[in-house]
């Protein structure tokens, strides 16, 4: 299903209509606020919308969506909060906390990883040489697989 989904963003969209941010750097303590600070000014730039040189409704020139003005000085206090503290907030006098609830840990078996490998490879190849960022971003994610991969195998013996 994923691979469908970056599929679809990376074959409708030019680059410059859209934004790579991974769930790792949002959430990592040194590149966080550099990655929200990135999708804030992101969202601030006017976008045309629609097919290229036509816009939603087939007119030419496109449907002109006017940024969001963004305070970038906030950003660091929203990231810490929604990100850092996910979500937690004083809700009737009592402190309530979103952050997801479960199990970290997610057993795959060996075909599983195999078979994400194989796609993320796949993917890797087919972006590398118009999609050099994207293409990075993939390489890594074979990268964790791989040491899950070897690491599972070690827990094993």
């Amino acid at each position: 299903q994923w691979r469908l989904h970056l599929e679809y963003w990376m074959e409708r969209f030019p680059p410059q209509k859209r934004l790579l941010i991974t769930f790792e750097d949002m959430m990592d303590d040194e590149q966080g606020i550099k990655e929200a600070t990135k999708l804030a000014k992101f969202l601030s730039e006017p976008k045309e919308l629609g097919e290229e040189g036509k816009g939603s409704s087939g007119d030419p020139g496109g449907l002109v969506v006017k940024g969001c003005d963004i305070n970038l000085e906030a950003i660091p206090c929203v990231w810490t909060k929604v990100v850092k503290e996910h979500g937690q907030d004083d809700v009737g006098g009592k402190m309530v906390n979103l952050k997801r609830r479960g199990k970290k840990d997610r057993p795959y078996k060996k075909e599983n990883v195999d078979a994400a490998i194989l796609a993320l490879e796949e993917m890797r190849a087919k972006y590398e040489k118009t999609e050099p960022e994207l293409a990075a971003v993939l390489e890594g994610y074979v990268e964790r697989a791989r040491r899950r991969e070897t690491e599972e195998d070690l827990n094993s013996l």
